[in-house]
């Protein structure tokens, strides 16, 4: 099941009356965040003793109206230039490089928590997105995707049950 329809109305995931407002939505979220960290931290082990290729995850936010879906991915201090966006079928993937302006050679590091080098996300869109249609615009460190929605035919039937005596 997509991510997507995690919070749909009648998914299996939404019950007894829990919205995206709700302890399910901050879990998932959690998790998430959980997830890409320990991402980010086995690349840093470096088993194979190559460099990763991806050294950090930058956090994303999805949604949808009934008009359309989007995307944010959070890229501060990531020049605009530095970030590519491909599409290929139903699959969007960001990357680029955020690259570090504080190369000093004089004093030490006393502690680096900001992340720099290569990133890349890869997002599945449900099939009712118009990939026609997808635009992209950067302002303040954050890339927005907009993708607007077909209108699929819906499967949904009503079968009238027929009593027998």
């Amino acid at each position: 099941m997509a991510v997507w329809d995690w919070f749909k109305e009648g998914s299996r995931h939404v019950k007894d009356g829990i919205t995206t407002n709700d302890t399910l939505k901050k879990w998932h979220t959690d998790l998430d965040r959980w997830f890409d960290n320990t991402m980010q931290e086995l690349s840093n082990f470096h088993l194979t003793g190559e460099k990763s290729k991806i050294d950090f995850y930058p956090r994303i936010d999805i949604s949808e109206t009934k008009q359309q879906y989007n995307v944010t991915i959070e890229v501060p201090g990531v020049h605009p230039k530095e970030i590519h966006l491909e599409i290929e079928n139903h699959t969007v993937t960001v990357h680029g490089e955020k690259r570090s302006s504080h190369e000093s050679k004089e004093g030490n590091m006393h502690k680096a928590e900001c992340s720099y080098g290569r990133f890349e996300r890869t997002l599945s869109l449900p099939e009712d997105a118009d990939m026609s249609t997808i635009k992209a615009e950067f302002s303040h460190g954050a890339l927005h995707i907009t993708v607007d929605r077909l209108q699929l035919p819906s499967n949904k039937k009503k079968v009238d049950i027929k009593v027998l005596s």
